[in-house]
C-alpha cells in the first residue's frame, strides 16, 4: 500500500491530517526488484505486496525477466498441510490452483534463483508489470488449519502486532532465512516466534502454523492498532523468561526455545511450537522431542510451569555435515541465581555456558534423540539432576574414521566401548613404529572422542604421510588409516 499524510503549518498552528491509505496504480516497469547475492543459490521465501490482475499476476509473468524456468535457473513451489501431510506444488501444479497459485497479495512461496558454475538466470533485476496498492485501509487473509505461507500484503514494513485475530493465541508463526537476524544474514534456517513482536518485511514470507481443526482468519493493519479490544490484548500478567538456543554451519542455522512462564502447562501448551520442515539439502535442525500423543513429536519450542530451583529439557541436533557450532542466546532474561548447562550424552562431556560463546557439537548422527540435555537451573538442582541423565551406551565396539581425513595438524579419533575395561589407542607409522600413545588405562563403556595433535610421544612434529591408529580393547582390536599432509 501507499501511505499519505498532509501536515500544514500556518502562523498559528499545526494541523496533520489523518494518515490514508489510497489505491495507486503503479504503471508496467517502473518498479523493479533485485536479488542480491545473498538471495542466490539458496531457497528464500518471496512475495509480493501489490494487486495484480489475473494475468498479470501468474508466476510466468511476475518473473519473466529470470527466463524459462529449470534445474540450471530458477525453481518456484508452494507448500502447505493438512493434518501431518505436507503438500508441494510446483509451478505446473500452481498454474491450475487459481489465487492459490498466483501472486496476489498474502501469498508467499519458495523461490530458488540460481547463480553458480552449473546455471544462472538471465538476468538478477526483475521488472514488475503494472500493479495497484490496495485499495482499502485493513486486509485480511484466510489460514487453512496447518501450515500457510504468508506475506505482508503491504509494501512497507509492518509489525506482527498490526496482524489480529481472534484466534491470534491459536497460530505459531516462524522466519525463515536471516531477515532481522544481523550478522546471520547470508544464513538459512527457521526462527519461532514466541512471545514476541517483529517486523514484518515486503517481499519477505513467514510460516504460520494454525494448530486448529478450522481455518482462522486475520487482518493486516497498516498502522498499529489503538484501544485495547480482545484482538489486540496481550498477555501482560503472564510471568517467566526464555533463551534461545541456536546451532549453526557456515550456511545454515536453526533456532529452538525454552523457557519457563506462569501459562505454560507440564503438557502441550499454547507455548509449544511444532518443528517446521527443512527445506535445504545443507541442513541444521534442532528439536525438542516430546511424546505428547496424537501431536507432533518435534518441536522448536518448550516452555515450562515456574519453577524457583529449575528444570530440564533434553534436545536433539542433527546436520548435513555431522557438526555445528552451538550457542544459547538472551540469557540475561534468566533469574539471577540461575546457572545454565549443556550436557552431551553421548561422550559425557559438560559445557557450563555463557552467552554467545560458542561450543561444537560434533559427530552428530541421525537418530540420536534427545542426546543432548539443556540443565537451568540453581547450582545445586543443575548438579543434582546431571546424576540422573541417562547415558548413551553403544551396544558394540567400534573404532571409527578419524576427522577430519587428510588432517593437517591436528585430527579427531572417536571410538565406542560396549563394556568397561582397559583400552589402549596407538598411533603407527609405515614400518610398523609406535608414534605416540593417546590413550591407556581403564575407561567406562560409552562413546569417546579424542585429539591427536600430530606430535610424537616426545612432542615433536609427527612427519606427513600415511599413519595408522590401533584400538585394543580386551579381545577386540581395530586398526584404521589416517594422512598428515604438509
Amino acid at each position: 500500500g501507499l501511505r499519505v499524510k498532509f501536515e500544514v503549518t500556518d502562523h498559528f498552528s499545526i494541523t496533520t491530517s489523518e494518515t490514508r491509505y489510497p489505491a495507486v496504480t503503479v504503471p508496467e516497469n517502473a518498479l523493479t526488484y533485485g536479488f542480491d547475492s545473498n538471495q542466490r543459490n539458496r531457497w528464500q521465501m518471496f512475495s509480493l505486496p501489490y494487486q495484480l490482475s489475473e494475468s498479470n499476476s501468474a508466476i510466468a509473468s511476475v518473473l519473466a525477466d529470470l527466463g524459462s524456468e529449470g534445474d540450471y535457473a530458477w525453481r518456484i513451489y508452494r507448500s502447505d498441510s493438512s493434518g501431518v501431510n505436507s503438500n508441494y506444488y510446483n509451478s505446473e501444479a500452481l498454474a491450475t490452483r487459481g489465487s492459490y497459485g498466483r501472486f496476489e497479495p498474502g501469498n508467499a512461496f519458495w523461490l530458488y534463483v540460481r547463480d553458480d558454475n552449473q546455471g544462472r538466470v538471465p538476468a538478477y533485476e526483475i521488472t514488475f508489470p503494472e500493479m495497484n496498492t490496495l485499495p482499502v485501509d485493513t486486509f485480511g487473509y484466510r489460514l487453512q488449519p496447518g501450515w500457510n505461507q504468508v506475506g505482508s500484503p503491504f509494501a512497507f514494513e509492518i509489525e506482527w502486532d498490526q496482524v489480529v485475530s481472534e484466534q491470534k493465541d491459536s497460530l505459531e508463526v516462524f522466519s525463515w532465512g536471516g531477515q532481522s537476524w544481523g550478522d546471520n544474514l547470508a544464513k538459512l534456517g527457521w526462527t519461532p516466534r514466541v512471545n514476541a513482536n517483529f517486523t514484518m518485511v515486503p517481499y519477505g514470507g513467514y510460516y504460520i502454523h494454525n494448530r486448529t481443526s478450522q481455518p482462522i482468519d486475520i487482518t493486516f493493519l497498516p498502522a498499529p492498532p489503538t484501544g485495547t479490544p480482545a484482538q489486540f490484548a496481550k498477555t501482560s500478567s503472564e510471568e517467566g523468561w526464555q533463551i534461545e538456543l541456536v546451532a549453526e554451519t557456515a550456511r545454515s542455522f536453526d533456532v529452538n526455545i525454552a523457557g519457563m512462564n506462569s501459562a505454560a502447562r507440564a503438557g502441550k501448551d499454547r507455548l509449544d511450537y511444532p518443528n517446521p520442515p527443512s527445506v535445504e539439502t545443507e541442513f541444521v535442525s534442532l528439536h525438542f522431542r516430546r511424546d505428547w500423543t496424537g501431536v507432533e513429536a518435534q518441536y522448536s519450542s518448550d516452555f515450562r510451569p515456574l519453577n524457583p530451583e529449575g528444570d530440564v529439557w533434553y534436545f536433539t541436533v542433527n546436520s548435513a555435515r555431522r557438526q555445528v557450532e552451538f550457542y544459547l542466546k538472551g540469557m540475561d532474561a534468566l533469574p539471577g541465581h540461575f546457572v545454565t548447562t549443556v550436557f552431551d550424552a553421548k561422550y559425557r562431556v559438560r559445557y557450563d555456558l555463557r552467552a554467545f560463546e560458542n561450543v561444537t557439537l560434533r559427530d552428530l548422527s541421525p537418530g540420536e534423540e534427545n542426546r543432548f540435555v539443556l540443565l537451568a537451573g540453581t547450582a545445586d538442582f543443575v548438579e543434582n539432576a546431571l546424576e540422573n541423565v541417562e547415558i548413551f551406551r553403544p551396544a558394540d565396539f567400534q573404532l571409527l574414521q578419524n576427522y577430519p581425513n587428510p588432517f593437517n595438524p591436528e585430527t579427531f579419533i572417536r571410538y565406542q566401548l560396549a563394556v568397561s575395561g582397559q583400552i589402549r589407542i596407538d598411533v603407527f607409522n609405515v614400518l610398523g613404529q609406535r608414534v605416540n600413545t593417546l590413550a591407556n588405562g581403564f575407561q567406562e563403556a560409552g562413546y569417546y572422542e579424542l585429539r591427536w595433535d600430530g606430535r610424537d610421544a616426545a612432542g615433536m612434529e609427527a612427519g606427513s604421510g600415511v599413519y595408522f591408529y590401533r584400538l585394543k580393547a580386551g579381545n577386540f582390536t581395530q586398526t584404521k588409516k589416517m594422512l598428515k599432509l604438509k
